[in-house]
């Protein structure tokens, strides 16, 4: 069973993004600032400590202290996050990761060792089913009963029923298949398998073929949120996809779309379409305070240029990346990717990429995004800023041939991606780093709509 962890955190969030920009796994950590500094809850900064002794000879005690102290963080930090006070009651391969025993004696922490239990965190987040009994099957295709006919119903048809002859193998396919996935993954796939039978258009061995290969699609997702270390190789490819995608924009062949106050004419359109968040103030889409926003964000960013280059980050050009990979394409190209192929980046495996030219599926697996918002916060006296573009919506059966079923829900998605800038030159914003994070879900189940039993197909 997942475990509920806060992968939000500030201070783990500083830990893994140092962990993974360094070449080298074996560098020593230490934590930049006092902890006094952090009293309001922002993060100690995480550099690199440089020369550290060696043991209990060479080591001095100002440098244990360091690394003490480092540690010291680190650990709080992770307890933080699972909602325990002592180590002993954090997860056992958590425990194995962060090596426990090596605390408060001295010794430094290596971003190796930030990597090893960042990677034993989100597996227990969203663990991995080495098996998928019988029992745990009929459970998930009750589950996904209460789920089609309640919180994911579709008014276009009517509630799916399944016989017991059908109910049987779909437990079947569930348990037979299942194996490899995570908790997330398996509840999406058993409402393809529920979905794919009681439809009742597929004939012969179509209901195994779609099953099969909503398997195989499946198996490797993973959720991970902005700045998973899995994910680092693959968001340092992004950013320079994305520094090359401004550089386009900054160009003089695209002036045009920005206004004479440096607005990019997608974000103003957005404006009217989207939730944002600016400089704290929130400015939500049913509130119709469009113009209130842009001021907002033309006071929060008063130079020109740095508005080009933000504005064009707040727009659904931002979105045009996930969109790709969730059909299986290729983001849009710029001068330097005419055709950015990220199917061998460490890191792609994890993502939900069914191929949308294979005549199995209808079209995209996502809905319209009905969750779109953007971010920005200026840190450093104006002189960094972030964006986060956030979308949001239902994943859906898309199986070619399903009729009206093909827009059933089959759980949520949830992509976002960080942009961090350097606003130091008044001459342009230098895009410093990008992170990617999928978040694929299925809501608890409607607990009032019971599992129907009878023998007539009625989607």
């Amino acid at each position: 069973m997942a475990t509920q962890v806060n992968l939000n955190d500030a201070q783990f969030r500083a830990f893994t993004q140092f962990a993974a920009s360094v070449s080298d796994k074996g560098t020593v950590l230490k934590a930049n600032d006092n902890p006094l500094t952090a009293s309001d809850g922002t993060p100690r900064k995480i550099v690199a400590k440089g020369y550290d002794g060696y043991g209990h000879i060479w080591r001095k005690q100002p440098s244990k202290d360091i690394n003490n102290d480092v540690r010291t963080l680190f650990r709080d930090t992770v307890l933080r996050m699972f909602g325990v006070n002592d180590v002993q009651n954090l997860p056992d391969d958590v425990k194995t990761a962060m090596k426990t025993g090596d605390y408060d004696k001295g010794k430094p922490l290596t971003a190796r060792r930030i990597i090893a239990v960042s990677k034993a965190i989100a597996k227990v987040v969203d663990p991995v089913n080495k098996s998928v009994s019988m029992q745990k099957a009929e459970g998930l295709v009750d589950d996904s009963l209460k789920f089609i006919n309640g919180k994911g119903k579709n008014p276009k048809v009517r509630d799916a029923v399944l016989t017991d002859e059908q109910r049987t193998k779909a437990v079947s396919l569930v348990s037979s298949l299942g194996r490899g996935m995570t908790d997330t993954c398996l509840k999406i796939f058993t409402n393809y398998v529920v979905l794919a039978i009681a439809n009742g258009s597929f004939k012969g061995n179509a209901v195994d073929v779609i099953a099969h290969r909503m398997a195989e699609e499946l198996k490797n997702v993973r959720n991970f949120k902005p700045g998973d270390v899995r994910f680092a190789k693959f968001d340092a490819k992004l950013t320079e996809y994305w520094q090359s995608m401004l550089e386009e924009q900054m160009g003089d062949a695209k002036l045009k779309m920005y206004d004479g106050e440096g607005l990019f004419e997608s974000f103003k359109l957005d404006a009217f379409r989207a939730s944002f968040t600016i400089a704290g103030e929130k400015f939500n889409l049913d509130d119709q305070r469009s113009d209130e926003m842009i001021d907002k964000f033309k006071e929060t960013i008063p130079n020109i240029q740095h508005r080009k280059a933000i504005s064009t980050f707040m727009s659904q050009l931002s979105g045009n990346v996930y969109v790709a990979f969730t059909n299986g394409a290729n983001p849009l190209p710029t001068p330097k990717f005419k055709n950015l192929d990220m199917t061998s980046e460490k890191g792609y495996d994890m993502l939900l990429t069914p191929d949308m030219t294979d005549p199995l599926f209808e079209g995209s697996l996502l809905k319209l995004a009905e969750g779109l918002e953007y971010t920005l916060k200026v840190e450093e006296n104006g002189r960094k800023a972030k964006i986060t573009a956030h979308y949001s919506g239902d994943l859906k059966f898309g199986i070619e041939n399903s009729g009206d079923c093909s827009a059933n829900a089959t759980g949520t998605y949830t992509y976002e991606t960080e942009f961090e800038f350097d606003l130091s030159d008044e001459n342009e914003a230098k895009l410093t780093g990008t992170h990617f994070s999928q978040m694929l879900g299925m809501p608890k189940s409607d607990e009032q709509a019971e599992p129907p039993v009878g023998h007539d197909l009625q989607l």
